[in-house]
């Protein structure tokens, strides 16, 4: 509905998005909000995601496992298909939509 990204914050449970007019709305999550591992781990990361690509896992685990990860946060560029995973030290791993160029 005109959203042009999100950001998920793991850290507060909270998704935010934003307008391509500046509007932004933020959302405060009904699932449980578990610790952040202090360790980063793109394979655990790259594993979640992949969990959540095939249907393996549903999206209360994806949060579990990315959080376990080290995630505190991704970023969902709808317009620029693609999203951004952020550890707690500034790591990164960058998915691209399927069918998405570089």
């Amino acid at each position: 509905a005109g959203v042009e990204s999100y950001c998920a914050d793991l850290v507060r449970g909270e998704k935010t998005f934003y307008m391509p007019s500046g509007e932004n709305y933020t959302v405060k999550s009904k699932l449980p909000v578990t610790a952040v591992a202090d360790e980063y781990s793109e394979a655990g990361v790259v594993a979640a995601i992949r969990g959540a690509q095939t249907d393996t896992i549903r999206y209360p685990e994806f949060l579990r496992q990315a959080r376990a990860a080290g995630t505190v946060a991704y970023w969902v560029f709808l317009t620029g298909q693609r999203a951004v995973y952020l550890g707690r030290r500034g790591e990164i791993h960058v998915e691209l939509f399927s069918g998405a160029k570089s």
